[in-house]
């Protein structure tokens, strides 16, 4: 899921992406899931670089799963 918030002289874009667990988050990003893997042209077109991305667990009663999220202002 992709929310955007455009304001008066820049865009925020907030990515989210649902997981099974860390080990299916790192299997797909490596490592270190919270790492961000930027785009050879990010600095370019990014207001500020992120550093790392956002991990929150949803919890439910039935299972806990993970949520990822990524903001970039453009």
């Amino acid at each position: 899921m992709q929310l955007r918030e455009d304001r008066e002289h820049e865009t925020e874009f907030v990515t989210n992406s649902y997981w099974e667990s860390v080990e299916a988050m790192s299997s797909f990003a490596g490592k270190d899931p919270r790492r961000i893997h930027h785009l050879p042209r990010d600095p370019e077109f990014l207001i500020e670089v992120p550093e790392s991305v956002q991990v929150l667990d949803i919890r439910t009663q039935h299972r806990t799963n993970l949520l990822s999220i990524a903001r970039k202002s453009l």
